[in-house]
């Protein structure tokens, strides 16, 4: 359950991203929207394969986002 909250997430962050770059320009949103979002997905399957190492960089992305 945690992995696709997680996956979505990123989906959500990557998605928006490319919106704010893509309504305002800002280039700063792409490349935000684009590591976070791809990280936290990257996460979300290491999480998939059952390493804790997953959680623990997903907690730490989330933190800096918020």
């Amino acid at each position: 359950m945690n992995a696709w909250v997680i996956f979505i997430y990123g989906l959500l962050i990557l998605s928006l991203g490319y919106l704010g770059y893509k309504e305002a320009g800002s280039k700063a949103s792409l490349v935000s929207g684009i590591g976070f979002g791809s990280l936290l997905i990257l996460s979300s399957f290491s999480i998939f394969a059952k390493k804790a190492s997953g959680l623990y960089v997903s907690l730490a992305l989330t933190m800096l986002l918020t």
